[in-house]
């Protein structure tokens, strides 16, 4: 959308770290009514990719269906999927246009307007956000040719795709549907996400955006006088030294909550 692959490397991190935080913050969300079924401890001892591939092989052999019908099943529900995926779109992207030929739109736009005016967004961003709380494609792609600061559709096109439209929560209710999954959660994860990854693209973009502007030679400029060498090593060490950053701390997060998943199991075998 904003042809730069600079900022797609800003959203990336600023939704891997969004994630990582609504992650932490969900564990705290209801305690009091845990209803996690218990692992039994003889296959809680045993490794987690072997424990994957035991229920993988048990829930095989219940299904009791052949190879072939597997993969024509598959293949049926594939299909099946896109079209609903497609249908919402196009239903959503058609209640958006609606809405706006009946001046739905323009009731709200004051609204969002007394929101987005102490932060400084422009009034031209309104209508994205508006596009993007139905349907995330149309609300994204108005963000990046809206008539704005490149910050500011950068962190409303984040919020956008991390709140994923209502296209989306429809087609998520829809998959979830017979199930014992509820909606009220992945709702308040859906805000969550869309508040932290605004916020987190707004602290990234002014680093990544001087990083890559070092990185870029002019066309007009005379390759000769550009002394590029020690000044791209230094920025790409630097971008280097941040993603190792963040695979570092997400390998300490989960060795992290491995060895505490360890310790209660050594607790409760002694408790017992």
């Amino acid at each position: 959308m904003f042809g730069n692959a600079v900022l797609g490397t800003t959203l990336a991190l600023a939704h891997y770290i969004s994630c990582l935080i609504v992650g932490v913050v969900l564990r705290f969300y209801n305690p009091k009514n845990d209803n996690t079924d218990v692992v039994s401890s003889s296959n809680q001892d045993k490794n987690i990719f072997y424990r994957a591939f035991s229920e993988l092989y048990q829930a095989r052999k219940k299904d009791g269906r052949s190879l072939g019908q597997l993969i024509g099943d598959s293949i049926k529900e594939s299909i099946n999927t896109l079209l609903l995926v497609g249908g919402y779109i196009i239903l959503f992207s058609v209640l958006t246009r609606v809405l706006a030929l009946v001046g739905f739109t323009k009731i709200i736009t004051s609204g969002i307007v007394f929101i987005l005016k102490p932060f400084g967004f422009e009034q031209s961003l309104v209508l994205p956000l508006i596009s993007g709380l139905f349907e995330i494609t149309n609300g994204s792609h108005l963000a990046s040719q809206a008539v704005a600061p490149l910050s500011q559709k950068l962190i409303i096109t984040s919020g956008i795709i991390a709140w994923s439209g209502l296209s989306v929560h429809a087609q998520v209710a829809t998959m979830i549907n017979g199930t014992d999954l509820r909606m009220k959660p992945y709702i308040w994860a859906r805000i969550l996400h869309g508040i932290t990854a605004s916020i987190i693209t707004f602290f990234l973009f002014d680093p990544l955006e001087a990083i890559s502007s070092n990185l870029i030679i002019p066309v007009t400029s005379n390759i000769e006088q550009f002394n590029y060498s020690i000044g791209y090593l230094a920025h790409f060490t630097k971008m280097s030294i941040g993603l190792f950053l963040v695979i570092g701390f997400l390998i300490f997060t989960s060795l992290t909550i491995y060895f505490i998943r360890k310790i209660q199991i050594v607790i409760f075998h002694h408790s017992k």
